[in-house]
C-alpha cells in the first residue's frame, strides 16, 4: 500500500522516463489489428484446396 500512496504523492516523477502506461486492451487491439496472419492464412495449398 505504500508503493500506492508514493505513486499518488510524486506522481509521474517515481516513474522511470521508459515506462508505458495503458491499458492491455489496447496494447492487444493494437498487435490484432497489424498482424499479417489473415493475409496468409487462405493462402496455403490445402486451403485452396478445400
Amino acid at each position: 500500500m505504500a508503493l500506492i500512496q508514493d505513486i499518488v504523492d510524486d506522481g509521474f516523477s517515481g516513474i522511470p522516463h521508459n515506462a508505458i502506461t495503458g491499458k492491455l486492451e489496447d496494447l492487444v487491439n493494437w498487435a490484432r489489428s497489424r498482424s499479417s496472419w489473415p493475409a496468409s492464412f487462405g493462402l496455403a495449398c490445402c486451403a485452396i484446396e478445400m
